[in-house]
């Protein structure tokens, strides 16, 4: 079985100070708004009554985000093993492309050539 995690990667504390990100009013109607108020009232901001959204954050911004904490989960032996064999295999099925006459005529009940 596999095992999955969650982690917050974006919107967090360091990202809205690093960005200087623009804070909006909470919407007191929404029903997380209490749960949310009482949370930000630990942080390390003033004013728990504003939130901020990831929309703030620009697509170059999000990328940028996602790419870091993407490959910082990524066992880069691993992955440089991976793309390697997908290479081999690449050029593998090239090599069968290029003489697919001989394929389908040995599939045919023919003979390789030698």
């Amino acid at each position: 079985m596999h095992r999955v995690e969650f982690r917050r990667i974006a919107l967090n504390q360091d990202q809205i100070l690093a960005l200087a990100l623009p804070p909006n009013p909470v919407k007191m109607n929404d029903s997380r708004a209490a749960k949310y108020m009482r949370y930000m009232t630990t942080s390390a901001f003033a004013d728990p009554s504003f939130c901020w959204e990831v929309d703030a954050l620009t697509p170059p911004q999000i990328t940028a985000v996602l790419r870091d904490a993407l490959t910082s989960m990524i066992d880069q032996q691993s992955w440089q093993a991976s793309l390697r064999q997908e290479e081999l295999e690449k050029q593998q099925v090239s090599a069968v492309a290029g003489r697919w006459d001989e394929v389908q005529a040995f599939l045919a009940g023919g003979q390789l050539p030698t």
